[in-house]
């Protein structure tokens, strides 16, 4: 977050070869542009996904740019976006910040498993299910719940990845792995603790 293209780079280059890490994402709120998209894919190898946060920026030209997947913070984008990205032709990672408006209302909320289930069935292939830290909101339960949502049989949809994250580093790592029930299909995401 904040960081310039060529010092992202550097960062996502650093992080890869000291993390094995699988997938490098921009933060939910740093818009990310063509420039920032071409200089990480330079510093990190083929294989791995940068994921180029399309939330308010024109996601075509991130693609263009080379983007090999796109993050979209869909509760505040429109849910429909999802969709739109996925007609661009790389994986979509969706991110929950301001789903909390839907969850957490004492007058109506929607469940944590109807939310994420709602996100693969639009087409992501990522989703950020929570974690089990206490910086989170989410039950033991629900984040379980949306892991599920991520595997379970749906006629004809592919199955997603669930994103574990938020409070998750090298420290707790297999805490939340033992916790999720589940290792095939999970992500652990590292926030600022890959530092």
């Amino acid at each position: 977050l904040g960081l310039t293209a060529d010092d992202a780079a550097r960062v996502a280059a650093r992080l890869v070869a000291t993390t094995g890490a699988v997938l490098v994402k921009d933060d939910e709120l740093q818009r990310s542009s063509s420039e920032r998209v071409r200089a990480v894919n330079a510093a990190i190898p083929d294989d791995v996904l940068y994921a180029a946060n399309a939330t308010g920026a024109d996601a075509e030209a991130l693609v263009e740019a080379g983007a090999r997947a796109l993050m979209i913070n869909a509760f505040i984008a429109g849910l429909g976006s999802i969709t739109r990205l996925r007609g661009l032709g790389v994986p979509v990672f969706v991110h929950r910040v301001g789903s909390a408006f839907l969850r957490r209302s004492d007058r109506v909320s929607v469940g944590a498993r109807v939310l994420a289930e709602l996100t693969r069935l639009l087409g992501a292939d990522y989703v950020q299910v929570g974690s089990f830290s206490p910086r989170m909101f989410d039950t033991d339960a629900e984040v379980r719940e949306q892991i599920a949502a991520c595997h379970d049989e749906l006629h004809g949809v592919r199955r997603a990845t669930a994103v574990v994250g938020g409070g998750v580093g090298p420290a707790n790592a297999d805490e939340h792995l033992e916790r999720a029930g589940a290792r095939d299909g999970v992500m652990l995401l590292y926030g600022s603790a890959a530092y």
